[in-house]
């Protein structure tokens, strides 16, 4: 499932970033994750339960999430290389 969604968003991704500035597609990101935040914020006791599962181990939680982190590190340097130069 996971490369399921892998491929999807690529092809997705791909299109969006190719008739839409990355800046932009940063901005609305950020907007949605915003909305994302005030949704899970309803429900704090199954978030606090999903934070305390997720950071017993910092190498479980690297080794679940690394390409996530990958991925959301090389859009924040590509924002930041289109915005300074």
């Amino acid at each position: 499932l996971t490369i399921l969604f892998l491929v999807l968003t690529s092809i997705i991704g791909y299109y969006v970033l190719y008739a839409i500035d990355v800046v932009e597609v940063a901005a609305v990101m950020m907007f949605l994750s915003g909305l994302m935040g005030l949704f899970f914020i309803q429900y704090p006791d199954f978030m606090l339960s999903l934070v305390k599962e997720s950071l017993q181990s910092r190498s479980v939680f690297l080794r679940k999430n690394w390409l996530l982190i990958i991925i959301w590190a090389t859009i924040a340097l590509w924002v930041l290389y289109s915005i300074l130069f």
